[in-house]
């Protein structure tokens, strides 16, 4: 006695499709941070780090208040 197997191609359709999209995003995700190092020059520091930052031209940074009801406990994050 064999052993049959149907296959559904609207599954297997989909299936592949959803692998080929997948796929897609990870190369489009690489490529998209490798442009971003290359735009960019980044320096990444490790949490509670003192550092010293040198300008050495004339550059406009833009600084945003955020509210700071994470640290110090007490009142509820609000992200």
């Amino acid at each position: 006695m064999g052993v049959t197997q149907t296959l559904d191609t609207d599954r297997a359709v989909k299936a592949g499709t959803g692998r080929g999209v997948a796929q897609a995003g990870r190369d489009l995700q690489k490529f998209l941070l490798d442009l971003g190092k290359q735009a960019v020059p980044v320096v990444e520091v490790g949490a509670m780090r003192p550092v010293t930052v040198v300008i050495s031209e004339g550059v406009e940074i833009e600084v945003k208040e955020l509210p700071n009801t994470c640290m110090g406990g007490g009142a509820k994050c609000v992200h």
